[in-house]
């Protein structure tokens, strides 16, 4: 009998599908009748329509070409995140990206680094009311000049 391997999952040490059951298929059609879908590893099971279809088979595409195939629950779970991408409006989205990018740079700051942290709290306020003074500033200096504009008044002699 071979043993069983155990992989980390949400900080516990578990045996990959253990008690899973798949779920039937979905018995919503998601526009099933009504429009073509393209043959491919996404469809209307993962509540998607065609056109996000196509978009996450694309990234599919790159992800494969860019990192290599995989197996396993690996494959799945690069297939959950990508539908997950696609049906919350992600894909492409810089802003979340640079956040999502930020947020694990404070993380680990906040868990490596918190003495620099705390040195550097000060400045950032500082910085951050000079900028909200500079912004105030700069609008003030906008409505002023678009009042003087309008007052003008331009004479053809």
């Amino acid at each position: 009998m071979r043993r069983q391997r155990t992989y980390l999952v949400n900080s516990r040490v578990r045996v990959p599908f253990h008690g899973y059951q798949r779920r039937p298929a979905a018995t919503e059609s998601y526009g099933a009748e009504s429009e073509s879908y393209p043959v491919s590893t996404f469809g209307p099971e993962h509540r998607l329509s065609p056109a996000e279809v196509w978009q996450a088979e694309l990234l599919l595409a790159r992800a494969e070409r860019e990192r290599g195939r995989l197996k396993g629950p690996r494959v799945a779970a690069r297939i959950a995140g990508i539908v997950s991408a696609v049906r919350a409006g992600r894909v492409g989205d810089s802003s979340w990206g640079r956040h999502m990018a930020a947020k694990r740079g404070g993380q680990a700051m906040a868990a490596k680094h918190l003495d620099m942290l705390r040195e550097m709290a000060p400045l950032a306020w500082h910085r951050s009311a000079e900028v909200r003074r500079l912004r105030k500033r700069r609008e003030a200096y906008e409505r002023n000049r678009c009042e003087a504009e309008s007052s003008i008044v331009v004479r053809n002699w």
